[in-house]
């Protein structure tokens, strides 16, 4: 394996190993034999979201906007810790099963002093470069389009998304959108952007005996296949290079996505469908003097009037 290459996957390692957040690659463990190392990261089912938008076709605009959401949710995250990704595109956004996207890829990112800090290494894909670093140098084709700034603009893109876009690729960075910026855009107002931040105890055990419920489900599992606290314990300093702690994140990511799942079910049952609602708030509906409650059609529960004279009777029928 040569330098540079050591280099990239030391950093890809140290930062999939710093950060956590529902949208970015977990690394489990990583494996290291004589001629290789491998890692053992998260699996995204989807594939790359290049892949699938090359075979399916442009994405509708509503469910475009969930996956943007989504990466800007990781790429806020990163800049929080001071990483920078430096070649975030549809290559390195991976789709998930649960209908979550992963940013992955994190060989070309590095972590930097603060956010004030000037990079001048030139890395990434040059056609997703931003104009300024192609600058100091001659080129032509796309990195010659991308100086001057000139892209035609999309077909079939609302007026808010199109803002967006053109925000995002100003030529100067004074002028672009920063991410907060964009996180405020008209085009992401009302989309819920996924929580800044991840489980404390996913990458390492938790030190005292005050275990969150995941955590102490993990740890129970564990048990049963023969891992004892103490080894959690003696290991949890290795971090990714230890088959113990790379165990102990796979049984947590398990219990976490359970538990994701579980919401996700409940989310979706507490919401109902309008009809059934309706036909819940019929079933506690009072019947007034001189009505009786019945089945009518497919309108669930109604009252309906006996006439004068007659007492209240409410029956279902």
């Amino acid at each position: 394996m040569s330098p540079k290459t050591q280099r990239m996957l030391n950093r890809e390692i140290n930062a999939m190993d710093t950060l956590r957040h529902p949208n970015i690659i977990r690394l489990y463990e990583v494996i290291e034999t004589l001629g290789r190392i491998h890692l053992v990261v998260e699996y995204a089912s989807g594939g790359e979201l290049f892949a699938h938008i090359t075979s399916e076709g442009q994405l509708p605009e509503p469910k475009a906007k969930k996956v943007f959401a989504q990466v800007v949710a990781a790429v806020q995250h990163m800049h929080r810790h001071n990483f920078i990704h430096r070649d975030i595109k549809a290559e390195n956004v991976f789709l998930a099963s649960n209908g979550n996207v992963k940013v992955g890829d994190l060989g070309f990112s590095t972590h930097v002093q603060s956010k004030d800090c000037r990079l001048t290494t030139f890395c990434g894909s040059p056609p997703y470069a931003a104009p300024e670093l192609f600058q100091d140098s001659s080129y032509t084709g796309p990195q010659e389009r991308i100086l001057d700034g000139s892209y035609p603009d999309p077909e079939g893109v609302s007026k808010p998304c199109l803002e967006l876009i053109r925000g995002m690729l100003e030529k100067s960075p004074k002028d672009r959108l920063s991410l907060e910026a964009v996180r405020g855009s008209r085009w992401l107002g009302g989309e819920a952007l996924p929580y800044i931040g991840g489980e404390p105890f996913w990458s390492s055990p938790t030190k005292s005996d005050n275990y969150p419920e995941i955590e102490a489900k993990a740890r129970n599992r564990l048990e049963e296949l023969g891992v004892k606290p103490s080894m959690l314990s003696e290991h949890a300093s290795n971090g990714s290079r230890s088959q113990i702690i790379g165990v102990y994140r796979i049984v947590v990511q398990m219990f976490l996505r359970k538990a994701e799942e579980e919401e996700a079910a409940a989310r979706e049952r507490d919401a109902g469908k309008p009809e059934e609602k309706e036909v819940e708030k019929k079933k506690g509906q009072k019947c007034s003097s001189g009505q009786f409650k019945t089945k009518w059609g497919s309108g669930g529960m109604n009252c309906v009037s006996m006439g004068s004279g007659h007492s209240k009777t409410c029956t279902i029928l």
